[in-house]
């Protein structure tokens, strides 16, 4: 979802340092009543992954942009939107939102700062959720008041988004999910302002280093090679006025290479484990995530696996948090391995 945002943002100064089978349900509403938790997956439109919703709570349809003429949505796959949305006949657990934005979508600033623009955006907001029976919206503005992805921004950014939340919420009514996707260290976003709009907000804890720079991009803890981790971007969010129950803490189905040493930047889980060969598969005990590096000790791929997952969910669990969120569904491998940990170390009541 954001490959590039912490990177970009570093160098400009902006960063925190300077961010199948198909089974039953009932076991699934069992779980998310006695523990009232969120799996939530970013799918996009060009997923050609098997659905599994039988691991999911929640599904963020990605993504939506902001229509050339700033009074609208496009919907990529409309098609495909409404096969995903036909599981909740079956999966009765399972909520379906589009989420609009993503790293380097425009429009945001110019359709927000323009009334006109923004009540005609918010209508077409509530006519796709309508429209394709979803649960709700989640807005992926990347962000407010920053141009570092090369989007337009300006100075009422922050103040527009929060009349876009609160113009979203009187649209969709109370009954439908209002959600966004925040930036590691709780910044550009008001959030005393918009918190009364929204029901949980999305934690991007991944994208936080680079293995160039020496560091991980998903710690969950502070260590000499964690410039940020998932503790810290969760009290950031405490400090910035977000309660616990709407705390959903990101993590990465994804790791980023090095690309000084000629791999490419973005790799899927799958294909870390292949990509390496006679390097060293190491782990960082303090940071609670594992990494590879060659036999100098230089960082080559920073990722998580099952062991760094089943951490963050007890983490979550221990804290009170509501949920965890992944970027993104289909870069897991075929088994379904991380998907499966991810639900499994979330949802199930009696932990080891």
């Amino acid at each position: 979802m954001k490959t590039k945002q912490l990177f970009i943002l570093a160098l400009l100064g902006l960063g925190p340092w300077g961010a199948g089978f198909h089974g039953g349900v009932s076991s699934v509403q069992a779980a998310e009543r006695a523990n009232d938790k969120i799996v939530l997956a970013y799918i996009t439109a060009g997923n050609r992954a098997a659905i599994e919703p039988e691991v999911l709570t929640h599904i963020n349809y990605a993504f939506g942009t902001v229509k050339p003429s700033f009074d609208g949505v496009h919907v990529p796959r409309p098609d495909y939107l409404r096969e995903i949305v036909a599981w909740k006949r079956e999966y009765k657990q399972l909520k379906v939102l589009l989420s609009i934005g993503g790293w380097g979508a425009g429009g945001f600033s110019e359709m927000a700062d323009n009334d006109t623009l923004r009540k005609r955006f918010v209508r077409d907001c509530r006519r796709i959720v309508r429209e394709f029976g979803l649960d709700g919206i989640d807005l992926d503005w990347e962000y407010p008041g920053s141009s570092a992805s090369g989007i337009t921004a300006g100075p009422r950014d922050v103040d527009n988004f929060t009349k876009l939340m609160a113009e979203l919420r009187r649209a969709i009514g109370k009954k439908r999910l209002l959600t966004f996707a925040s930036a590691a260290w709780a910044g550009h976003i008001d959030f005393p302002a918009v918190l009364p709009y929204v029901d949980f907000v999305n934690l991007m804890c991944y994208d936080m280093g680079r293995p160039a720079g020496d560091a991980h991009h998903s710690a969950l803890y502070p260590s000499p090679r964690a410039r940020w981790s998932v503790v810290q971007s969760v009290e950031a969010h405490r400090k910035a006025g977000v309660p616990d129950d709407k705390i959903v803490v990101g993590v990465p189905f994804y790791g980023h290479a090095n690309t000084t040493r000629g791999y490419s930047d973005y790799l899927s889980w799958p294909a870390i484990a292949r990509a390496f060969p006679g390097q060293v598969y190491a782990r960082d005990s303090v940071a609670g995530v594992p990494y590879v590096a060659d036999t100098a000790g230089t960082m080559l791929c920073v990722y998580d696996d099952p062991e760094s997952l089943r951490l963050k969910c007890r983490y979550v669990q221990d804290n009170g948090l509501r949920g965890v969120m992944y970027w993104e569904y289909s870069c897991d491998d075929a088994a379904g391995t991380l998907r499966r940990t991810v639900f499994e170390a979330l949802m199930k009541r009696n932990r080891n």
